[in-house]
């Protein structure tokens, strides 16, 4: 194990005035830092330095996807301060994707959550940006097509943003005689496969799919949901096998299961005894939380949270009639329909009870509606933010009640623009929408009728 430092964090003892002084300490000192960090003073500068690493990248003995400039000197680092997340001194510029030809070996289609079979091509191993590469997905048999793809092409991978693997074309048709045959049964549990969307593939067996079943735990178990750390997709799909898990009702009883679990690979007391810590943690939950794991096709954190201010309990949402699903801000008759028939299924109607007995459900009570001032307000935010982030100022502005959205029209109530608020704010301003800065956001969040 080795490493190059290059960045300093906290620091007594010792003062530093800019970067390149920091790295000369560094050398002194023998602590290893990178050979290529150059000091430049004009733009043309960073573009030619920017061009000399892409050039040499190749030779570089480690992996690297860019270059990134910093302002030298630390007080101006200071002033400079950050915007959101990001330092105001100091930019990244990524390289571009790099590529690599392979053979396709074979296409292999997965089972989703949802039940969508997902084409995933199975390649010879080849190097991609320093990254051995043996899958790609292909998205769908729209993809394919176009593509005209088959096992045994030689084909071009890319690793989009030096992350994801992509198959960008066919170089070379292969001889192989194996086409692609389109399946017309799940490859977890044979069941009919139904054509949706035109490019779709999905699996009808619904929750007596084996893969279906797994994903909607993993769904279940997410940030978003239920959170509960050290149920992993590995773990599920072990637990699945040894047949402790088959619903997420399943989960709250494992602690029952202690015995067999730690006589499991991987597994000890320790593991055992902060998995169980988790899950008791993850009890208490809000309604528009376990509406959101529980996997509704089409109903996403924003559908569930409106379900939960529309009828406040999950009796009136699990009892819920099509007309009054309609009337529930955003819902349409699709996601309408969606949410009746998921209720509607045996397998949900004999879970939801069981569930419903390991967990503290927090129901909203019109008490709670005092704390909502911006209830029925419909927020959009714009532009680069100060101080927030927008993922943690559409946090606080959901649980103040609004209904945050990501375009403008003439039922939004304000805009939140930042820097470099572009086509969003000339509509706002257009429809004579209430706009205010992001200056002026901790001074909204403390008097909400000031500004609406």
């Amino acid at each position: 194990m080795s490493f190059i430092a290059h960045g300093l964090g906290e620091c007594e003892g010792i003062q530093f005035s800019s970067i390149s002084e920091f790295y000369d300490h560094l050398k002194a000192w023998k602590i290893p830092t990178s050979d290529l960090c150059k000091k430049v003073e004009t733009k043309d500068d960073c573009l030619k330095f920017h061009d000399k690493i892409l050039k040499e990248r190749e030779s570089i003995p480690y992996e690297i996807d860019g270059v990134v400039f910093k302002v030298n000197d630390y007080d101006l680092q200071k002033r400079l301060g950050f915007i959101s997340r990001a330092p105001r001194w100091a930019i990244a510029h990524k390289f571009p994707a790099e590529e690599a030809t392979t053979i396709l070996e074979d296409i292999e289609f997965q089972v989703g959550r949802t039940g969508i079979l997902t084409p995933v091509a199975r390649l010879q191993p080849v190097i991609v940006g320093g990254v051995t590469v043996k899958n790609a997905t292909l998205h769908n048999i729209d993809e394919i097509r176009r593509l005209g793809i088959d096992v045994g092409d030689r084909v071009i991978l890319r690793r989009a943003g030096d992350v994801i693997p992509k198959i960008v074309k066919v170089v070379e048709k292969g001889i192989s005689n194996k086409k692609l045959e389109i399946p017309k049964k799940c490859p977890s549990c044979d069941a009919d496969v139904i054509l949706v969307n035109t490019s779709d593939l999905k699996c009808s067996g619904g929750f007596n799919c084996d893969e279906i079943q797994k994903g909607q735990i993993v769904h279940f178990v997410s940030r978003k949901a239920f959170d509960i750390e050290g149920l992993g997709i590995e773990i599920i799909n072990t637990f699945f096998k040894q047949g402790f898990l088959k619903d997420p009702s399943d989960i709250f009883k494992l602690e029952n299961r202690k015995d067999e679990i730690v006589s499991l690979e991987g597994f000890g007391e320790k593991s055992f005894d902060n998995l169980i810590t988790s899950i008791k943690a993850s009890r208490d939950i809000s309604l528009h939380r376990f509406i959101y794991s529980l996997g509704i096709p089409e109903v996403g954190e924003s559908t569930a949270r409106n379900l939960e201010s529309h009828f406040e309990k999950f009796k009136g949402i699990f009892e819920a009639t099509y007309d009054e699903l309609i009337e529930v801000k955003d819902i349409g008759p699709k996601v309408a329909e969606n949410i009746i028939q998921f209720f509607q299924n045996p397998l949900i109607v004999e879970m939801v009870p069981k569930l419903l007995e390991e967990i503290a459900l927090q129901e909203l009570s019109k008490e709670d509606f005092k704390d909502m001032p911006l209830r029925g307000k419909q927020i959009v935010l714009t532009g680069k933010l100060e101080n927030y982030s927008r993922d943690e100022l559409k946090e606080i502005l959901i649980s103040m009640g609004a209904n945050v959205t990501s375009s403008v029209s003439s039922k939004t109530s304000l805009l939140i623009a930042g820097e470099k608020a572009g086509s969003k704010l000339k509509k706002a301003e257009s429809l004579g929408i209430d706009i205010i800065n992001s200056d002026q956001c901790e001074e909204f969040l403390n008097d909400t009728k000031k500004f609406l």
